[in-house]
């Protein structure tokens, strides 16, 4: 997992470094490794609800409590702020967490909440941000998008499938959680 892990931040890191034209082509060979279909948006009538993961209704009170924002097994392979790369000389700030999940998985609302954005950004595919009070969670690399800007969420609901990559067989996504405008390192708000 580690060895794939870095052949992952290698890649990035050299689509990073390229020219525009190339991120364009890898834009286009991950698209083309996609169905020629939108993702359809489904509706989610998922039962679970903060009290389900047995949940504060104080979303700061559940520091510790949270569960894991993707089904199945999992695990954290990025960490939130600064970070070394294990092969080059470079540091990369974070402000998230990267989580390895299996393929087809769930990405899930740790919170019950409100879908306040989805949006599309480069090399993360799908977004989606979900706001609990002061608290809001970022939750990317979604593929099959199974909610929309404004739906209410349960802790646990899924917000749609993990992509994998169709290259190395890896799904990953990024975590965030920021209260206000100030980011938080979201690894020890998770029960694991």
């Amino acid at each position: 997992a580690a060895r794939a892990r870095k052949e992952e931040e290698r890649r990035r890191e050299e689509a990073r470094r390229k020219s525009g034209d190339k991120r364009e082509s890898e834009t286009s060979r991950r698209d083309e490794a996609r169905p020629k279909t939108e993702p359809k948006i489904e509706s989610n009538t998922a039962t679970a609800s903060a009290e389900t993961f047995n949940l504060s209704k104080n979303f700061a009170a559940n520091k510790g409590r949270l569960p894991m924002p993707v089904t199945g097994t999992s695990t954290i392979v990025g960490k939130f702020g600064m970070n070394k790369h294990s092969e080059w000389n470079i540091s990369t700030n974070s402000n998230g967490i990267d989580i390895q999940a299996q393929q087809g998985a769930d990405i899930r609302s740790v919170y019950d909440g409100e879908v306040s954005k989805v949006f599309s950004f480069p090399s993360a595919n799908t977004c989606v941000i979900v706001r609990h009070g002061d608290y809001y969670t970022f939750y990317a690399n979604i593929y099959d998008l199974y909610v929309k800007q404004g739906d209410k969420v349960k802790a646990g609901q899924a917000l749609g499938r993990i992509y994998t990559d169709p290259d190395t067989g890896i799904s990953t996504m990024h975590f965030q959680l920021w209260q206000k405008t100030h980011k938080l390192d979201p690894a020890p708000w998770l029960r694991r």
